[in-house]
């Protein structure tokens, strides 16, 4: 089973995640932006998504069991060194008498019954935790392993290898994958690309995380119009009198200007020297790209203002260039691997 990491703190990218006929997803409390405010309405947007998990900021008592009495039923622990730590985990996690968790009956949460149906997954990132690996598998309760190459390999003394083709992360994979299933776990990791994937998978896991919901947004934007065509191509639009409107439709304080402050907008501006970063590494700016006569140092949003003043087909073009990138992003389908996604 493919899934990937939900980093964003946008449900309505989550939501068009979720139409892609994605399985899983991990929503990220640790490193994602994403906060327990934001975590209901996350859910409520990865509603179509089959498995849903979540990495916690913590192992506390309290957010575990927080995160849970949203209607999780999968809960990652990051940073595992001990059983000790997975123990206290899975205590949060379920209700007693196996565990500590406490029961509240006005929640999202599965009922008092559920301890079952609750799945913690201990994050094997750490020498340590390869060093107590059997110990950790042995944990009454534990449902599987998750393994974090970056923070794995910084721990055994090698250059971060997310595609796991260094010898040595090769054979801590056997050893967790080998150690996990004679324990009767399931065992997932995260991979920096879909090769990998498809490597890990054949190794014998059971599921794969391949990048996140960011990376696959800005793979999206990158075959699009915004940067494989409006960047790059002049738009020759005629420059209207101050009179007329910025564009058909179009109110002249649309960005909070009256016309006459567009206008003193333009008369205190001071053409300066380009300082624009793309522009001193010799490529167009998106502004000076689309204005032959350009003269502005697109620096600051009164620049900005006086850019679409005086190309009001700017804004048709960016607008139609992000339709394109959304539309690209909706319809992107993760790797397969015999007919499953």
């Amino acid at each position: 089973m493919l899934g990937t990491v939900v980093t964003s703190s946008c449900p309505l990218v989550a939501r068009q995640l979720g139409r892609t006929g994605l399985r899983l997803a991990m929503v990220d409390l640790q490193h994602g932006l994403l906060d327990m405010r934001g975590l209901l309405p996350m859910l409520g947007a990865l509603r179509e998504v089959e498995n849903v998990w979540v990495r916690c900021p913590s192992g506390e008592d309290a957010v575990v069991g927080r995160i849970l009495d949203h209607g999780v039923r999968t809960v990652v622990l990051p940073a595992v060194n001990t059983a000790r730590q997975v123990e206290n985990f899975v205590r949060a996690a379920t209700y007693p008498p196996r565990g500590h968790r406490s029961f509240q009956g006005m929640t999202f949460a599965v009922g008092y019954e559920g301890n079952e149906a609750v799945r913690p997954v201990a994050m094997i990132e750490t020498s340590a935790a390869l060093d107590n690996l059997d110990a950790i598998c042995q944990v009454p309760g534990l449902h599987g392993l998750l393994v974090g190459p970056y923070d794995l390999a910084r721990s055994l003394g090698i250059t971060p290898d997310v595609t796991y083709s260094h010898v040595a992360m090769q054979e801590v994979l056997d050893q967790v994958v080998t150690t996990a299933q004679q324990s009767g776990l399931q065992v997932a990791a995260w991979a920096g690309s879909e090769m990998a994937a498809t490597a890990l998978l054949e190794r014998g896991l059971n599921a794969v995380l391949v990048g996140t919901d960011m990376q696959y947004l800005q793979d999206a934007i990158a075959q699009s119009a915004l940067v494989s065509g409006l960047s790059r191509r002049s738009i020759q639009a005629p420059v209207p009198p101050r009179s007329e409107p910025l564009a058909t439709g179009m109110s002249a304080d649309i960005f909070g200007m009256a016309s006459d402050d567009l206008g003193s907008a333009q008369a205190q501006h001071t053409p300066t020297a380009p300082t624009h970063p793309w522009e001193a590494a010799g490529t167009p700016s998106l502004f000076e790209a689309q204005q032959p006569d350009a003269d502005l140092d697109i620096t600051n949003v009164a620049d900005m203002r006086e850019a679409y003043r005086r190309n009001p087909a700017l804004l048709k073009d960016m607008g139609r260039a992000w339709a394109e990138a959304i539309d690209a992003f909706d319809n992107y389908e993760l790797p397969s691997r015999n007919g499953e996604r």
